[in-house]
């Protein structure tokens, strides 16, 4: 019984000692090392003068920030994610594509005398959040793509949703080996916001902005 006893409190007295704790911590110690770097990664971008873009998958929010301070937020719906954690630190919006992009409406040069003619009828349509697409993708450096779809509702969204799947799973490994030849990871984020937050998140965010994406895993 004394010997049964003396190995119960043995085993409580491992479970407690600094070695046991060491090996079960670096998973949580990285955690908090990845958030830390993101945080002064923040701290940096919000001593410029310019606006970022925070991904906040964990919040489920994306944050348009200037100064520290939040400009405009809009609400994550819906998120899946395919490949690498996204490095702890900014990464720049290369490009925006989208099916059918915004285009502005070309100005033909007129002669001075055909001005003169249309000087009460010239007009120039300028582009509003109207115009501005729903579904599109946002290609960012470090081999980082976040697509952003509307949510869609009703009788037809479950057809929607499954042909977004079959694309979703059917050209991510391709685009994984793809990028696994040139020795480069990875990473692809879906986002999907309601279909009025999807055009102004469009519209908000130019080309060239840098962007945080803040998604803590858990592996």
């Amino acid at each position: 019984m004394r010997i049964k006893t003396i190995a119960i409190i043995s085993a409580v007295c491992f479970a407690m000692s600094p070695i046991s704790w060491g090996r079960a911590a670096p998973p949580a110690v990285e955690r908090l090392r990845y958030e830390n770097r993101l945080l002064k990664a923040e701290l940096a971008l919000a001593g410029k003068p310019a606006l970022y873009l925070v991904l906040d998958l964990d919040q489920k929010k994306v944050y348009l920030k200037g100064n520290g301070y939040v400009l405009k937020e809009w609400q994550v719906r819906g998120a899946r994610l395919w490949g690498p954690q996204a490095p702890a630190k900014p990464v720049k919006l290369l490009n925006k594509s989208a099916l059918l992009e915004p285009r502005r409406e070309k100005i033909k040069p007129k002669k001075p005398e055909e001005e003169e003619e249309a000087t009460d009828t010239f007009d120039i349509k300028a582009l509003e959040l109207k115009d501005m697409p729903v579904s599109y993708s946002l290609s960012m450096s470090e081999d980082v793509l976040i697509s952003v779809r509307p949510l869609r509702e009703g009788v037809l969204s479950f057809p929607a949703r499954l042909c977004r799947s079959v694309k979703w799973y059917a050209t991510r490994p391709l685009l994984t080996v793809w990028n696994a030849v040139w020795g480069k990871p990875f990473t692809a984020i879906e986002v999907t916001l309601d279909e009025a937050d999807a055009q102004a998140l469009y519209w908000a965010v130019p080309e060239g902005i840098e962007n945080l994406i803040y998604y803590i895993s858990d592996d």
